[in-house]
Formats: C-alpha cells, structure tokens, sequence
C-alpha cells in the first residue's frame, strides 16, 4: 500500500492524506465510573473510606493525569488515600480498570460533599484531556 500512496494521492489528493493521518485516531478511551462515594456516617475524629472504579470502555489506552489530592479537587476533610490509579499511567482499552481509595476525616460536626475530576487522554490523540467527574460525600454526627 506504501508504495501506492503517490497514485492514489493524485487521484484522491488531501482525503487520503488526511485519511492516514486521522486512522490512528479514529478510537479513543472513554472512562466510566462506578461506586457513589458515599461514606459511612463517621465520628469526629475517625475515618472512613469508599472505593472509586474507573472503566475504560474505549477502544484506545486512557492515559491518566496526575493523580493527587490537589489534582483531583479534593479538599479536607476528603483525601486521596491510594488506589490503582496512578499519576501518567495506562488504563488498559476494552475493560481495563483502576481504582482511587478517597478517605473521610471530619474534624466538626455536619454533612459534607465534594466533587473530584479525574483528567484522562489517549496516546497521540492531539486532542485536549477529557474530565470524568466523581462526587463523594460523608456526614459526621454529634457526639452521643
């Protein structure tokens, strides 16, 4: 096929350049959530965690961002505590899954809520990073 690429350039010019360069791209990862985030009511003091698991269900490797706290857009009393799913690693195509362990600290009384992105992107893609959104919440009640 290689050495037909400059006769078929003449007879269908820019389509099959574009054709070749676009192939690569053509599948894509696409990560799905599952686990509500939903913690356990937790004393003042203790705490407690959920597991979050990501899919991809695409037809190409997701490529994480980094994966921190701060990357996330988790605030106290919410944290990243571990998980599979780490900083610029490879979330394998068709089923491929990792997992973030996100704990719950509260130091006051009350309801509390968050939401976490998780950045992703597949190799070569040329394409800017997709945000996958969690939400995770605990309550803290007073003291008995």
């Amino acid at each position: 096929m290689a050495r037909d690429f400059p006769a078929l350039s003449k007879k269908f010019g820019v389509l099959v350049a574009a054709a070749l360069l676009l192939a690569p791209q053509c599948s894509d990862a696409r990560l799905m959530l599952t686990g509500d985030g939903q913690m356990p009511p937790t004393a003042i003091g203790r705490s407690s965690s959920t597991i979050l698991i990501f899919t991809n269900d695409g037809q190409s490797d997701a490529v994480l961002e980094p994966m921190s706290s701060s990357s996330l857009g988790l605030k106290a009393p919410f944290a990243l505590a571990g998980g599979s799913c780490a900083s610029h690693a490879n979330v394998p195509a068709n089923g491929g899954t990792c997992t973030l362990i996100v704990t719950f600290t509260p130091t006051e009384v009350g309801f509390f809520r968050a939401g976490a992105q998780v950045k992703y992107n597949w190799r070569d893609s040329g394409v800017l990073a997709r945000v996958i959104r969690a939400s995770v919440s605990g309550s803290a009640p007073p003291p008995a």
